[in-house]
């Protein structure tokens, strides 16, 4: 039997022209046949270019490390006479005959040219004979597809050669599924850290693989492997490069330092990187940076998690720790962006995250527990959105503050700039706002574009603004908000008075822009008065939706709970997603009138103290250049009037200061002024200091008189303090006229 041959020129089966997904089973098939026969010849070639189908030897290694072999004799100077005098030696298992024959076809340059995999084979007859062992297994019927899962592992930290990580990319490469290359590179010495001094760039990756580090023996949250770019000073300079069809892969458990480029370049969608060092030495405590991190113009990508394990320290990088070139859909969650392991000291990248060149819908941080990002210590901004159109949004993150959230860590210019229309910081929940502290321009600045949405976001103490539209530092209100900018330079609201009692914050204000604009306002405490005079938004108190109208004007009367923070702010967002520059702050007072909650009625044209038990509380012993307004804040009736009566202390050297129309001073120890629109007011002004008990006994004295008109009116008392800080308290008693 062995001097027989076989040939198959009854059946004439093309043999395929390229080695791929079609024809691989068919291979597969033809060892399965080769692994029966045993000392058979499988196939005799009639002529000598047929030769090239199978090389003398294929070499590879079982699982075991042993040599296997596919052996054929006798081809060497074979012509075109079939003459198979010599058996064919098959050794090893199917797996391994596999193994082997993936490794030729990426070692055997005359049998496969290039990735494509091209197979010079011709269908020919291959003799004119079968052997009776084989004929009943003829045609050879394809098998069915099944993704071989092989692992490779690196066992040196070489540059090259057998067991090398560029070895194993190289033979990872030959097939489009997923691959794994692990880690278990021994030191005699007992440490497991090792180095990789890589002398050139790696090759592309063009395969489904996951780099797994956390293979290495005592791996514990921190990357033992480390990919050192120092020494390549040709070609791209990049760590590991994703090229197209790598979809799926995933790399975690690496330090990445040192490269004249990117660390990582994903140029491929649904590539996940995780637990890695990119830009730090090993203990993610010294700058080794590259010229910048990651590089993504792939899409569905994620950097990082949401656990601590999965999280990726990007530090130390020459330009941006992340650039985003045009990926979309992306998440980039639970990362420390400038910082050391620690996430309380800044290893600087120059930028901590730059979304531009056609990048839209990516995430930056997120709701869910531990998807924030502390993106902080860096040289310039946290996080540039740049390039029109492309919008994102930015969720949960600390930025400028150290992990524990309270620490300052600045980024050295601002938190957040914007240069894109239509990206969402912040959100309608807690969880989805960011904390934006300490950096030192503005929290946020919006340079251009318009749509952008800022919700729900504690910003405080930044060195110039908490939002600068324009980068211009502060921008006015202007008369119907006409002028044009970044985010429409729309308007923020005033705040005219704000009063504090029991937990609750009460707040009165205006505001003025374009017509028949439905706006959300959005209210903010601070602890600290900020120089400019235009705060920040530290608390996020509420919000109240007000609506123009046809002049333009809104007034807003809203009460909200506080527990911290007596400096008030708010802002803005009209219904195209634009959201203002924060208002001039507004002291809460914690000075109360207390006017009684008794029924109180009056006939017309009587007479009627407003509240004889009312009191005054505050935390100060005086006022200084305080004024006192009496006026009617609805429902006021020509010929209404107010009056103090019967008061006879002289100390408090109360005068008329204003009376609406007639701008008059009135003496005698009962001091009226009559009111004739719902703006007349009586005014007192003390020229010296007054006690808080002189205040109380003063509005104890206040009456009403209606006119002869029924109806309801409703008398205001505001108290207003020049002092630093000012102090604007306001009570209101409802008063029916019978």
């Amino acid at each position: 039997m062995s001097n027989q041959s076989f040939c198959a020129s009854d059946d004439r089966r093309p043999v395929p022209q390229r080695f791929d997904d079609s024809n691989r089973a068919a291979f597969r098939g033809y060892l399965k046949i080769c692994e029966r026969l045993k000392s058979s010849p499988p196939i005799c070639p009639k002529t000598a270019r047929d030769h090239q189908v199978l090389p003398s030897r294929l070499a590879g290694a079982d699982s075991n490390g042993q040599p296997d072999s596919v052996t054929r004799n006798g081809m060497a100077n074979h012509s075109n006479s079939c003459d198979c005098n010599r058996s064919a030696q098959l050794e090893g298992n199917g797996a391994d005959m596999i193994l082997a024959w993936k490794r030729f076809v990426g070692l055997t340059q005359n049998t496969f040219h290039s990735m494509a995999g091209t197979m010079p084979i011709t269908p020919r007859c291959l003799g004119r004979r079968r052997h009776p062992a084989v004929a009943r297994l003829l045609p050879v019927e394809r098998l069915e597809d099944r993704q071989l899962l092989t692992t490779f592992t690196v066992t040196t930290p070489a540059d090259s050669g057998e067991g090398s990580l560029r070895d194993a990319i190289t033979q990872a490469n030959l097939d489009n599924t997923l691959d794994t290359i692990e880690f278990d590179i021994v030191n005699l010495s007992g440490s497991f850290i090792k180095t990789i001094a890589l002398e050139s760039d790696l090759p592309e990756i063009y395969t489904p693989i996951h780099f797994d580090g956390t293979t290495m023996p005592t791996y514990t949250n921190a990357p033992l492997v480390v990919l050192d770019g120092s020494a390549v000073v040709s070609g791209t300079q990049m760590g590991l490069t994703f090229a197209s069809g790598s979809e799926g892969s995933v790399v975690e458990g690496l330090t990445i330092n040192r490269f004249g480029s990117y660390g990582i370049r994903i140029g491929a969608n649904d590539i996940t990187v995780r637990a890695n060092y990119l830009g730090t030495d090993e203990t993610g405590t010294s700058d080794q940076g590259n010229a910048a991190g990651i590089g993504i113009t792939g899409n569905n990508f994620t950097i990082g998690g949401t656990t601590a394990a999965e999280r990726n320290i990007i530090s130390g990088n020459t330009y941006d720790g992340i650039e985003i070139l045009g990926g979309s859909n992306g998440f980039v969650e639970g990362n420390y962006i400038g910082t050391d392991v620690t996430g309380s000291f800044a290893i600087p990248n120059s930028k901590g995250i730059s979304n531009y060149n056609g990048s839209h819908d990516n995430l930056i941080g997120g709701t869910t527990a531990g998807s924030g990002n502390v993106i902080s210590g860096n040289t310039s901004v946290g996080i540039h959105l740049f390039g029109s159109g492309y919008p994102a949004t930015v969720q949960g993150n600390l930025i400028g503050l150290s992990a524990n959230g309270m620490n300052p860590l600045p980024n050295h210019g601002y938190g957040i700039v914007i240069g894109s229309s239509n990206n969402l910081i912040g959100g309608p929940t807690s969880d989805a706002a960011n904390i934006i502290a300490h950096n030192d321009t503005a929290g946020i600045g919006v340079e251009n574009g318009t749509g952008n949405r800022f919700q729900r976001n504690s910003i405080f103490q930044n060195g110039t603004l908490g939002i600068d539209l324009n980068t211009n530092n502060l921008t006015l209100n202007d008369l119907h908000d006409a002028d044009s900018g970044a985010n429409d330079l729309l308007n923020y609201p005033v705040i005219t008075a704000a009063t504090t009692i029991e937990g609750y914050v009460y707040l009165i204000g205006d505001y003025s822009g374009p017509a028949n604009e439905t706006l959300v306002l959005e209210f903010f405490s601070n602890e600290d008065q900020e120089p400019s005079g235009y705060g920040e938004g530290a608390h996020f108190l509420g919000e109240a939706i007000v609506t123009t109208d046809g002049n333009g004007h809104a007034s807003f009367d809203v009460t909200l709970p506080i527990t911290t923070g007596t400096w008030i702010t708010a802002t803005a967002t009209d219904s195209h997603n634009n959201t203002s520059e924060f208002s001039a702050q507004a002291f809460a007072s914690h000075t109360i009138i207390n006017l009684s909650n008794s029924p109180l009625t009056v006939k017309r044209n009587k007479t009627v103290l407003i509240d004889p038990q009312a009191t005054v509380t505050t935390t100060r012993s005086n006022f200084d250049f305080t004024k006192l307004n009496i006026g009617v804040s609805s429902g006021a009736q020509p010929l209404d009037s107010l009056q103090i009566k019967n008061f006879t202390d002289e100390q408090s050297h109360a005068k008329v200061k204003y009376d609406a129309r007639k701008h008059q001073l009135l003496s005698g120890r009962t001091i009226i002024a009559n009111l004739y629109s719902p703006d007349d007011m009586l005014q007192l002004a003390f020229r010296s200091g007054i006690s808080t008990s002189l205040l109380q006994q003063i509005i104890r004295h206040i009456t009403f008189r209606s006119s002869k008109d029924a109806g309801t009116r409703d008398v205001s008392l505001q108290v207003i303090s020049a002092e630093d800080p000012p102090l604007s308290a306001v009570s209101t008693r409802t008063i029916p006229v019978t």
